[in-house]
Formats: C-alpha cells, structure tokens, sequence
C-alpha cells in the first residue's frame, strides 16, 4: 500500500463519542448524528477524473467511529470498490470479537489514539480506566495480526517527558508504527490546556529528543506529523536514522479531504475552516473552485510575516498551517511553533 498513490478522506462517520478529552479539537453537538458514505461514494468517479487518483484511503473516524453499528457493512463498502481502510479510534471498545470483525470486514489498518505510557498520564487526557482498556484493544489488535499505528499527540507540561517511554512501550507490545503529531489549541484543547502549545525552541527540543530516542527502537516506524520537521531535514544537525520519517510533504489541497457528519468539507480536520458542504455542493465543485483550497496549493504566495524573507520557505512552506490558524486566525501567518 506505500507504494500506490492515494487520495485521503478523513470522514466522519458519527459524531457521538463515548469520551470527553481534554485536547480534543472537535466541537460537537453531542447528538447522533451520522453520514451517510454514499453521498461521498456515489461522487468518487467523477473526482477520480479531476484529481487523478485512482484509490482512495477512506480514514474512518468520528466522534468515536466503533460507536456506529453499520460500521462493517461501511467498510466492506469500500472495500468492494477496490479503496483502501483506516479505523481511527480510541481503542476503549476492541474486544476480540470486534477486532475479528473489522478484519474480516476487510479493514487495512487500525489506529489507536494513545497519548501516554502509563494510566496517569493517558487517563489523565481521556479519563479514569481508559489506558487499560486501550491497551487491551491493541493487545486484540495483535492478536487479530490486524496492522496498528499509534497516534501520540504530544502536549506541552503533560506528556512531552514520556517519549521514550512510549516508544518503549510500543515495542514491548509488538506495535511496528507510530504517528506523532503536537497538540492543536482548538475545541476541548483551547479550554483546558491553554499552556499545551509547543512553541519555538520547545518544540525544536521535542523533534530532536524524538530523533535522538528513536535511534534505539530501529525497529519502531515513527513518523513525525508536521511540516516543520522539514526544517531539521533540511539543516542536518543532527543524523536522522531510517526508521524515523521526517518528510512530512504539504497534503492540504493536494492529496486530502475531510468531512464532518454534517457534511461540511475542511482541507484539514483540525482547521476549524469549512470551506464547502457536500449537501449543497458537489465534491468536485468544492475541490476545483474553493478559494481557500487554491490558496493552500500556492501557499509560498501568501505567506506572511518573517516567512517572506525567510531561506528556508520554501521548505516548510510556512510550517504546521493548521498550529497558525488554530493561534493565530491566519493559516498563512508564520507558524507559532519555528524556532528560527
């Protein structure tokens, strides 16, 4: 699957949730409301011709995506149609019949959101008794030999001192991948953790303690989600090994969609920034004709800022667009997080 090209949809699928954590970004109404797939299924032919993609990766998320019952029958959907599978989900509700069930239903991957090593630091963020039942989902996960990815979202004066630790962890487990994003200052995050950013030489810190501790779990796959990575790629002061990826390439505008039950249409989920709905709009109006869509394509023209006169622009492209708007209001002013 690395080796073909693939279109991201990040829908979701519900919008209940069965936790109320303290760095989650969405804003929900807290009712049942669900998508219905074939409003986006029945439109894939025709962006297949705009966008020259030719497989989807359907990330299926929610509210908390295993809460929907019909979610089988979803993914076998999909699956019939030749696209590729992501469960996105807090892993509370994995038991070993559930797990069997999304691998026969043909699921391609799973990932869990994990965001510390022990029970006080991840039930801290998710609740009381929510890291044990995590780790028996992704124990299951294991078993099923279902492929796990881990996302740690990594927040200021909560976690950042539990990285190796977690690295640890997944390789006591037998987890070969995970994702590692920073926190975003939106939704639950921007009331409870007003000190969770990580900004400047803070962050800086954090990439090069992820490198530094990533050399001694070669066989861990960490992926390091945010543009402004690139920046240590590209100054090389420190040795990056192989099992770390740090070319986060621009996706937003170019490879990825996402969508809320309500149907409206965001270039990135945790951009609070709708820029169209599919009720109203087609999705290949929507991918074609938004302003803001075509800005993001061509985002070295509106930089702001210190990124105007910066030699390295044109490398990060303005860095994490999603951390600048979630600040600053503004996705194309200089990302809150640069330390140079």
């Amino acid at each position: 699957m690395t080796n073909i090209k693939l279109f991201n949809l990040q829908i979701e699928l519900n919008d209940i949730c069965n936790l109320e954590c303290l760095h989650c970004y969405q804003v929900r109404a807290k009712v049942k409301e669900e998508l219905d797939i074939d409003i986006i299924i029945n439109q894939l032919e025709d962006f297949k011709k705009i966008t020259n993609y030719d497989k989807f990766f359907f990330r299926l998320s929610g509210g908390e995506v295993t809460l929907r019952k019909d979610l089988f029958k979803i993914i076998r959907k999909i699956k019939d149609l030749g696209h590729y599978v992501e469960v996105i989900t807090n892993g509370v509700l994995l038991d070993i019949d559930y797990v069997f069930a999304l691998k026969v239903s043909g699921t391609d991957l799973v990932q869990v959101s994990l965001d510390g090593s022990n029970k006080k630091v991840h039930d801290y963020i998710r609740g009381k008794g929510n890291f044990n039942k995590a780790i028996n989902g992704i124990k299951n996960l294991i078993k099923a030999n279902l492929p796990i990815e881990i996302k740690f979202t990594i927040i200021n004066n909560v976690n950042v001192n539990d990285i190796y630790d977690m690295f640890n962890l997944c390789h006591k487990l037998g987890v070969k991948y995970i994702s590692i994003g920073r926190f975003i200052f939106a939704g639950n995050g921007a009331k409870f953790l007003k000190e969770g950013n990580l900004i400047g030489n803070d962050l800086k810190n954090v990439f090069y303690k992820i490198i530094e501790m990533g050399k001694e779990f070669p066989d861990l796959n960490i992926r390091i989600r945010d543009q402004l990575i690139r920046i240590v790629n590209e100054l090389k002061e420190i040795e990056i090994p192989k099992n770390i990826n740090t070319n986060q390439k621009p996706y937003m505008g170019i490879n990825y969609l996402a969508f809320d039950t309500y149907g409206n249409v965001y270039a990135d989920r945790q951009m609070d920034l709708i820029i169209g709905n599919i009720h109203k709009q087609s999705l290949s109006s929507i991918w074609l004709e938004n302003e803001e869509l075509n800005k993001f394509r061509n985002s070295i023209k509106y930089l702001k800022g210190k990124c105007l006169n910066c030699n390295l622009k044109e490398i990060c492209l303005g860095g994490n667009k999603t951390a600048s708007y979630s600040l600053t209001g503004d996705p194309f002013e200089p990302d809150p997080g640069c330390w140079l």
